[in-house]
């Protein structure tokens, strides 16, 4: 599992990096599939660790819509009554890739925060305005105020080194 966003009623949405699923999970723990979608296949590989990685993270948005994160830097719009009608998100311009992270901002925007794991690069931060309901959204450079990445060393483990330790990192974006 790669993301697990918590609706306000305690029900957990595991997004599956490498299958096309979203399971649902009750308080109780039990767990259902909320939906599995070739629109949720992932076409980016991670060389000598993973292939085909699909989603990369999720975030519960008000109206109860699961807004999914794939890697390869677009996102899709799930509507948890009515997951049959997933699609993905019309945005102004692609994601950076791999999308990492996903946080909910106080105007229910989203700060996406990419991965340098391919790239070698520091984190980019970009702002996503939704559009009606989340059908389309408008990415911007970065939001305002501070986040902060946390990398979890997989660069070392992928090149077989250990590693026991991770990076808080401060991402201002002003």
């Amino acid at each position: 599992m790669s993301d697990v966003p918590i609706a306000p009623e305690d029900t957990a949405y595991a997004v599956d990096e490498l299958t096309p699923t979203i399971f649902r999970i009750d308080r109780h723990g039990h767990a259902s599939v909320l939906l599995r979608d070739d629109l949720l296949t992932g076409e980016l590989d991670i060389p000598g660790f993973l292939n085909d990685v699909g989603m990369s993270a999720a975030a519960w948005m008000h109206g109860n819509i699961l807004i999914v994160a794939t890697a390869d830097g677009s996102l899709v719009r799930v509507p948890v009554l009515h997951s049959e009608q997933a699609a993905e998100v019309r945005l102004s311009t692609g994601l950076k890739t791999v999308t990492a992270g996903v946080r909910v901002l106080p105007d229910r925007s989203i700060a996406a925060t990419s991965s340098g794991l391919l790239s070698g690069q520091a984190a980019v931060v970009q702002r996503v305005r939704p559009g009606h309901q989340w059908k389309s959204a408008t990415v911007t450079a970065r939001p305002r105020g501070t986040t902060y990445a946390l990398s979890g060393g997989l660069a070392p483990l992928l090149a077989g080194r250990p590693n026991d330790g991770f990076t808080l990192r401060r991402v201002d974006v002003r």
